[in-house]
């Protein structure tokens, strides 16, 4: 299985590639349904949204997406944090990728997907594992995502108080205050 290193060092060579024909050569090798596909098949709906249909993006199917991507089988293994830490990086990066196209309802609704999957994925795997910082970095994109695209605050609300009491990581234990100027 490849490193952390491994993984940075092909990622910036990628960066360098047009992104169609990476997708494309690396569809070959992903089967459908897997995690890995689940990742590529949101970057490519994201810059497909971008490129061609600013105002269309279909929200569901990138939920579905990112959940896929994100939260293990119930039989987790070890190898299985390290494909999880990719997924939720690049999960990252596709959304912050959405919010740097000034798409902010998308990218608050994304966002708090991937912090729910996350999570979720928290539930099936080992005490030691952690997802903190990308974790983070999700509720200050959320929280930024809501100050330029404020949503219902009443579901706003509810979300909040549900992730006061069941995120794992406790950033949410001061949640109320954190977003009363978008409540």
């Amino acid at each position: 299985m490849p490193s952390l290193q491994d993984y940075k060092a092909l990622r910036a060579w990628l960066s360098t590639q047009d992104p169609s024909w990476l997708a494309d050569r690396l569809l070959t090798l992903i089967p459908d349904g897997s995690p890995e596909r689940a990742v590529i098949d949101l970057h490519r709906t994201l810059l497909d949204h971008h490129a061609e249909h600013p105002h269309t993006l279909d929200v569901d199917r990138c939920r579905a997406l990112i959940t896929r991507a994100i939260v293990p089988s119930a039989n987790a293994l070890h190898s299985d944090k390290c494909r999880i830490s990719i997924a939720i990086q690049e999960i990252l990066h596709a959304i912050s990728a959405a919010a740097a196209n000034g798409d902010w309802n998308a990218f608050r609704d994304l966002s708090a997907c991937a912090i729910d999957a996350i999570d979720k994925a928290y539930e099936y795997v080992d005490e030691g594992w952690t997802f903190e910082d990308p974790y983070v970095k999700l509720c200050d994109l959320h929280l930024r995502a809501c100050h330029a695209a404020p949503s219902d605050p009443i579901a706003l609300k509810a979300w909040l108080v549900k992730k006061d009491w069941d995120s794992v990581s406790g950033n949410f234990s001061a949640s109320m205050k954190t977003y009363r100027s978008v409540l």
